[in-house]
């Protein structure tokens, strides 16, 4: 996803002075361990958390993300789990 902001950042008039992900998932070893079937061995659910480092207001974040959402090669990869994304602000650390 930070591939994908950094490429579509300047096409939106957002400028980039960084940008960073955590990803956290759900699994339910049932699942996983083959205890039962009714639940999937993969993650259940994915939440990525981007964090941008920018002066940019709200509205272009916005239409950032909304690009990210729709033309991240991993997040179609990963079609058929439930994929939450959130976007927050970050202070620059180079002063």
């Amino acid at each position: 996803m930070v591939i994908t902001a950094k490429a579509y950042a300047r096409k939106v008039g957002v400028a980039l002075k960084g940008c960073r992900t955590e990803v956290e998932r759900d699994l339910d070893p049932d699942g996983f361990m083959m205890k039962r079937e009714d639940v999937r061995s993969g993650f259940q659910k994915i939440r990525c958390k981007l964090f941008f480092v920018t002066n940019a207001s709200e509205e272009k974040l916005s239409q950032l993300m909304d690009l990210v959402e729709r033309t991240c090669p991993v997040s179609d990869t990963l079609n058929g789990v439930a994929i939450e994304t959130v976007a927050e602000r970050e202070e620059s650390s180079a002063g």
